[in-house]
């Protein structure tokens, strides 16, 4: 099976793969309402915002790595990062050469980054992605970045610090990895 979350909408289960057009994913908003945004671009086209008439697509894929983001490469579609409300997301990796499928759990107040982007009303939401911890080093999937509640607070003008996750909050989370 291909990356996928999970989540629970109106008590039902929700398991939403990235290789399926329209498929949507929760939000959390601010005051802790939920926003059901468009995952990920099969390649669709939109029209620059700066440039009437002139198309462009949207990114190919369901995901962007945190580096892309920090390098300004996604500058034109002014990615906002947000907390996307997920149970959990199944990555794939190699155990003695058989690809196998793993649920990862997360935690009471974890929540997966994702980058919010927008063109003329038009959103899709892209997985933010860095490198797998080492427990994880066997993933052959992109990583999804985990976050948590208590590191929401960001300056807004600070388009760069809004993907910075504190050091200390990388710490704790390395020795909760370990054990």
């Amino acid at each position: 099976m291909p990356y996928a979350v999970e989540y629970f909408r109106e008590g039902k289960r929700i398991v939403a793969s990235c290789d399926v057009r329209g498929v949507e994913l929760p939000v959390r908003l601010r005051g802790g309402m939920i926003r059901m945004y468009r995952w990920g671009s099969f390649g669709e086209e939109y029209v620059a915002d700066e440039t009437p008439g002139l198309l462009h697509r949207w990114p190919e894929g369901a995901h962007v790595s945190l580096n892309t983001i920090r390098s300004g490469e996604w500058w034109q579609l002014k990615p906002q990062p947000v907390k996307v409300a997920v149970a959990g997301f199944r990555v794939s990796h190699s155990k003695l050469g058989a690809p196998i499928g793993d649920w990862i759990r997360l935690k009471p107040g974890e929540f997966l980054q994702g980058a919010l982007t927008q063109r003329l009303g038009d959103f899709r939401i892209y997985l933010v992605t860095t490198d797998p911890p080492e427990a994880h080093a066997s993933v052959t999937d992109p990583w999804p970045r985990i976050v948590s509640a208590a590191n929401s607070r960001r300056r807004l003008g600070d388009e760069k610090g809004k993907f910075d996750e504190p050091e200390r909050e990388a710490k704790r989370r390395a020795r909760q990895e370990r054990g």
